[in-house]
């Protein structure tokens, strides 16, 4: 099992040029099964982030992320064979962005996604998991 958490930042106000206004921060969690590595969680919480972008209609984006490795593997589009196809799929709905950038982050500004993770791997049996409610049997 591993916990996933990502958090969504944008300016509230999308206009060039203007001061920006206060931002707006939307942040998410979700427990997986199946991850066999740290280095494989973060890759799906960046999936997941890319994703969920997309879904709240982004076009200019900024990823970070502590992990080193993922951020160079993306980057130099060279990745180890067990994330081949995280990593291709997190490219490959990037693309959708007008402009899309993977940055390197020290992890103690990385502290709320690791809370939002940890979280998801603390709550109860009744959580949600891939936008479908499980209930205990």
């Amino acid at each position: 099992m591993a916990g996933l958490g990502w958090v969504l930042l944008s300016p509230s106000s999308q206009r060039p040029f203007h001061k920006l206004s206060p931002s707006s921060q939307r942040s998410f969690h979700k427990r997986v099964a199946g991850v066999n590595s740290a280095l494989m969680a973060e890759d799906l919480a960046l999936l997941e982030a890319v994703k969920s972008g997309i879904s709240e209609h982004l076009k200019t984006v900024v990823f970070e992320s502590d992990s080193a490795h993922l951020i160079r593997s993306l980057k130099t589009d060279s990745c180890i064979p067990e994330l081949y196809g995280v990593a291709a799929n997190i490219l490959s709905f990037a693309s959708v962005y007008d402009y899309v950038v993977f940055s390197w982050i020290f992890r103690e500004r990385n502290i709320q996604a690791d809370r939002l993770a940890k979280f998801a791997l603390n709550v109860s049996d009744n959580m949600v998991v891939d936008e479908a409610f499980m209930a205990p049997n």
